[in-house]
């Protein structure tokens, strides 16, 4: 450690977006310089950081959705025995269907089948499970991307001293963990905040939104004074992402496809998010049948075409990709989903939405030049990281 080099601090907001970050004026008098990122990354917070950990989009790193197409290897077979427990799955409101009781079921499930800990079956139905692989990367660490190098890889490269947050860990510990890390020289650190879009979600309220926010200010203030009084400049910047809409339409997605009479494993296969749905279909007449029946929700969302899934990195291996995507359009949330049984407050924005543009950079620092999207922070960090190693 040199107390004459700067610590480069980057702070990522889960959910923020631009024009909420705006709104609740965050940060402005510690990070006055602001500009907006423009695009989108669909997929979820996970997508989000990858991107931003990986400088590729979905299809570059394949970090899309928390599960994906496996059928013939998938080690989620088990679930379907579960059904014989007290009728789950056989009706949404039995005992082996409540929130607790999925909680407790995951946790075992993690460890008898070697899962990440964080492995969670969301409201998937026990029989549907058997179709799929869970999606065991992690971004933040080396080698946690199946197909395209971390920041964590690059600074172990260049032995940069650095800190990259766990995106799986709670923001108090990996606060605290970056804290340890700056006092003991750290020049460079990563620092993922996912407790707004955890708030947001369950309850869209605008007074809990500014306290959450209001928190990880004072943590991100705190961050400064540290490296201030240990007589190093901290440069420090602040990355929201993709933002959040509250949803005024839902629609019901699996129960149009029972009233189709799709059989989920035998004709097609689906995961549905709160705003996308991803189709595999097994058989030719499945594809025909559920793209009418989704066909008549114009009004709802819309079938990607092959340019839009250019545009959104969504190009790439059927098992991440499926063979459809189906995409609700602003105010639409799909419920119930795969994620919530009960309709969330608040879901990820649909891309040509104003709150899905990121705001970068909110810094302390007027840089020179920045990037224009998501994917372009990962080579700004990459300099900013050199520059921390002169």
């Amino acid at each position: 450690m040199g107390r004459d080099k700067p610590v480069h601090i980057f702070v990522f907001v889960n959910a923020l977006g631009w024009e909420r970050a705006q709104e609740f004026k965050f940060m402005e008098g510690l990070l006055p310089f602001q500009s907006r990122l423009d695009g989108c990354v669909l997929g979820g917070q996970l997508a989000n950081l990858a991107t931003t950990l990986s400088g590729k989009l979905p299809s570059g790193h394949e970090c899309f959705l928390p599960f994906y197409f496996d059928a013939e290897h998938s080690p989620l077979r088990p679930f379907r025995l579960v059904k014989y427990a007290f009728g789950a799955g056989l009706h949404p409101k039995c005992l082996m269907n409540t929130q607790p009781a999925r909680k407790i079921l995951s946790l075992s499930a993690a460890k008898f089948l070697a899962l990440p800990k964080y492995f969670n079956v969301g409201n998937i139905p026990y029989d549907n499970l058997s179709c799929f692989n869970f999606n065991r990367q992690n971004p933040s660490r080396q080698n946690g991307l199946s197909n395209a190098p971390t920041l964590a890889d690059f600074l172990f490269k260049h032995g940069v001293n650095y800190f990259i947050s766990d995106p799986f860990d709670n923001d108090g510990a990996n606060f605290d963990k970056c804290r340890q890390k700056i006092s003991e020289g750290a020049d460079f650190v990563f620092l993922s905040f996912s407790g707004f879009e955890k708030k947001f979600s369950e309850k869209a309220d605008s007074a809990l939104a500014k306290r959450e926010l209001a928190r990880i200010s004072e943590n991100i203030a705190q961050l400064n004074s540290l490296v201030c009084e240990g007589g190093r400049e901290c440069v420090l910047n602040a990355i929201s992402g993709c933002g959040m809409e509250v949803p005024k339409k839902l629609v019901d997605i699996q129960r149009i496809l029972k009233g189709a009479g799709m059989r989920f494993g035998k004709d097609y296969a689906a995961f549905l998010d709160a705003k996308l749905a991803l189709f595999w279909y097994v058989n030719e007449n499945a594809a025909k049948v559920i793209r009418t029946c989704l066909s008549k929700l114009d009004d709802c969302g819309r079938f990607l075409d092959s340019s839009d899934k250019a545009e959104y990195g969504l190009l790439g291996r059927r098992e991440i990709f499926g063979d459809d995507i189906f995409l609700c359009e602003n105010g639409v949330q799909i419920s119930p989903s795969y994620l919530s049984r009960l309709p969330m407050a608040a879901v990820g924005a649909t891309p040509k939405n104003s709150q899905m543009f990121c705001g970068f950079i909110f810094s302390n620092r007027k840089h020179s030049k920045i990037p224009s999207h998501l994917s372009g922070v990962f080579d700004f960090m990459k300099i900013c990281a050199q520059n921390a190693n002169k």
